[in-house]
């Protein structure tokens, strides 16, 4: 008898004495016969990700060599979102090497996985778990290798806190009883797991461990061996069914869920992979990291983006990829690193017998170690499309062998430092560096007092494959304009930028800004690099109490300020506009002020070696006294859309209403018309300056900005 066979778990191949590649139509039903079962259940993933469940009794054998045969029909508009109910039906047919005993029925039953299968008898080509058998033969066809993998299966499990043996917060990886509370539980899911075919590694409790509202919420992970990849995605669509209803048996509440609350530690569901080949690990060559493996890492270098639209389905899975929380979030890798998007464990590659070392009344021996070493994406979390997850992953090894520059890209995106430490900045610029030259992780944030975002359409040309433009448009009030703030970065913190650059509206209390970026969750996502305020040279020498307010808050905290229009402002006006923002300072009762923190330069005069000053000169918490702004009497916006009028026109239409005190504190007009050879044209007025400049695409609209506002006067000018 073999051995390996008879000591399996599950309960098909100890009797059947064949491992489950090999089990026939025959097997089954002599297994079933022989041990007196009574029912077989169909069981197959449908697109919300579960299993589902069709039961059959067993009435007589013809009957069940039918159902082993030719399978059922069921509702596949039912199952999946992109069938519809017009053409539905598809037919499931059994994998009888996915067979096992339920570990769950009362009456003795046997569950097998389904395929799913057209009209015509073909394959759904459409269903996750063909895509994977897809994606996993062309590797196969490229290579010559088999692609394989193993997953590390994180969860939770929530209970009543019984006050006992109290765990220490965040700290409970590898905890034994009775500080860890649910060990039983977690072996009696690896028990059943195993029975239904899963290889499994190992078990234990991880990090998370912490109470609320007096509940327990205890982490705990179990890792399967590698397998190839149809086979790890199947057993770990099982191994997530069976944890759920042991617990539902227990009284357990289990959630896969990336990220609980803020804070504690979220969870995965790390993939492990190797390349085999005539039953030999290829991820090592001479006791290193071979070049296939360094192929494949590069492949996932280039698709990581798109692979998280598989393994990271649920908003909440970004709340888990931040820093200092054994999560990615840059595209890198490195060795036994888990700040890194793919890290290379240890592979028992030192070729030493640890065993003799540690036993010193053993002999040594030699053990094929080689066949341990994986590499393993540490992105993807509990929400996963496990099929289309795997396949993605497959797909990137395989697009590894498929570019020129793989070991180059391999090495561009190699640390061997935490990213997430201060001192290692440089390291990760480096990264930074080479994925804008790829293009994907630069986002601006553009804020506009108006209700149409003018600025937005004057950044147009920076946007490419390495800049994304967001915006924020309209003078909202402050609460709505800080939900919509606090909504855009939430969701750029989900596209993975290593930089946002933030361009508040000239008119916003920016220390709104600073309240919403130290709130959770996004104060594990950001952190303030550098404030820059841009103030006019020529600084109108009176303003009033709220626009004086606005000055000094955004230049109290301010690493650097740069003067606009220096070159055509004099030596006394700029003397003058420092001393205005020095006396707003003094009006809010802060302590600081400006001089040496000043560029007295135009932008556009800045040298390499002042940009690079600014670019350090980071920012100043600083104190001053808070005003509330009243909204009805404070800054309006004013839009015009599709205005009859010409480009000369118009310039001298808005000179008139900046000077009529019956429109309102007129302080700012910008937009773009057409002139007369249909080309665009930008505006910007202030009070002591008109321009009308070629732009090469615009928008038709006018912003007027200022203070009480009349807009029946304002459209008189224009629209007259």
């Amino acid at each position: 008898m073999n051995q390996e066979l008879s000591m399996n778990a599950n309960k098909l191949v100890a009797f059947l004495q064949k491992p489950t590649s090999e089990f026939t139509k025959a097997d089954i039903i002599s297994f079933i016969q022989q041990n007196d079962i009574r029912m077989v259940n169909f069981m197959y993933p449908a697109g919300d990700g579960r299993l589902k469940t069709l039961n059959f009794v067993i009435n007589n054998q013809a009957y069940l060599e039918a159902i082993l045969t030719c399978g059922e029909r069921v509702d596949g508009s039912s199952l999946f979102s992109f069938i519809e109910a017009g053409s539905s039906d598809l037919y499931v047919i059994p994998r009888f090497r996915t067979a096992f005993v339920d570990p769950f029925a009362e009456i003795p039953t046997l569950s097998i996985l389904c395929s799913f299968f057209n009209k015509d008898g073909e394959p759904l080509e459409s269903s996750p778990e063909y895509t994977l058998h897809k994606a996993s033969k062309a590797f196969t066809d490229v290579t010559g290798m088999e692609f394989q993998a193993m997953g590390e299966l994180e969860y939770y499990v929530i209970a009543p806190d019984t006050g006992m043996f109290e765990a220490t917060d965040q700290r409970g990886y590898h905890e034994s009883g009775p500080y860890a509370k649910f060990n039983e539980f977690r072996t009696q899911c690896m028990f059943y797991i195993s029975q239904t075919g899963g290889q499994i590694k190992y078990g234990h409790s991880e990090v998370g461990n912490f109470t609320l509202e007096g509940y327990i919420y205890e982490q705990n992970e179990i890792e399967f061996l590698p397998v190839p990849v149809e086979q790890a995605a199947d057993q770990l669509m099982i191994a997530k069914w069976v944890i759920r209803n042991l617990g539902f048996k227990y009284g357990y509440n289990v959630t896969y869920a990336p990220k609980i609350t803020a804070g504690k530690a979220g969870s995965g569901l790390h993939v492990h992979m190797r390349i085999m080949q005539d039953g030999k690990n290829q991820m090592l060559k001479d006791g290193i990291l071979s070049e296939t493996a360094r192929k494949a890492i590069a492949g996932m270098m280039e698709l990581a983006p798109s692979i998280t639209a598989f393994g990271n389905t649920n908003p909440t899975s970004y709340f888990r990829l931040v820093p200092h929380q054994e999560a990615p979030t840059n595209v890198c890798w490195g060795d036994r690193n888990r700040s890194v998007l793919v890290r290379v464990p240890l592979g028992w590659a030192a070729r030493k017998d640890m065993c003799t070392l540690a036993n010193p009344l053993e002999t040594e021996s030699y053990f094929d170690t080689t066949q341990k070493q994986t590499v393993e994406m540490r992105s993807p979390d509990g929400s996963a499309d496990l099929y289309q997850l795997l396949a993605g992953l497959a797909v990137a090894c395989r697009h590894g062998f498929e570019i020129e520059n793989a070991l180059e890209l391999a090495e561009k995106t190699y640390v061997n430092v935490n990213i997430h430490q201060k001192e290692n900045e440089d390291k990760l610029h480096e990264i930074a560096k080479y994925l804008l030259d790829k293009g994907m992780n630069i986002g601006i944030l553009e804020n506009d007092f108006g209700a149409v975002n003018v600025d937005m359409l004057l950044l147009q040309d920076l946007m490419g494959d390495n800049c994304e433009l967001e915006m924020i448009s309209g003078g909202c009030d402050k609460e709505t304009h800080r939900r919509r703030f606090r909504t855009k970065l939430i969701a750029m913190g989900m596209c993975g930028y290593d930089r946002v650059i933030v361009e508040p509206s000239g008119i916003y209390d920016v220390d709104e800004f600073f309240d919403v970026l130290h709130d959770e969750p996004l104060d594990k996502w950001y952190e303030i690099g550098n404030v820059i305020t841009i103030v006019d040279a020529k600084l109108e020498p009176e303003l009033s109490e709220e626009a004086d307010y606005l000055l000094a808050s955004e230049a109290a905290n301010a690493g650097s300020i740069i003067l606009s229009r220096a070159e055509e402002a004099t030596k006394e006006q700029i003397e003058n506009t420092i001393e205005h923002l020095n006396r707003a300072l003094e009006q809010v009762q802060c302590k600081r002020r400006l001089d040496r923190e000043i560029m007295r330069k135009d932008g556009a005069e800045l040298s390499k070696e002042n940009f690079d000053k600014i670019l350090k000169s980071g920012y100043v918490a600083e104190n001053y006294r808070k005003m509330e702004l009243d909204e009805k009497k404070g800054f309006d916006s004013l839009y015009f859309m599709e205005l009859k009028i010409s480009a000369d026109e118009l310039k001298t239409q808005v000179a008139k209403m900046m000077q009529d005190p019956e429109c309102g504190g007129i302080f700012r007009v910008k937009g773009f018309v057409k002139d007369d050879a249909g080309s665009w044209m930008q505006l910007n007025a202030t009070g002591h300056e008109i321009s009308m400049k070629p732009i090469g695409d615009g928008q038709e609209v006018v912003i007027v900005i200022g203070e009480q506002l009349k807009e029946d006067c304002i459209r008189k000018y224009l629209e007259n």
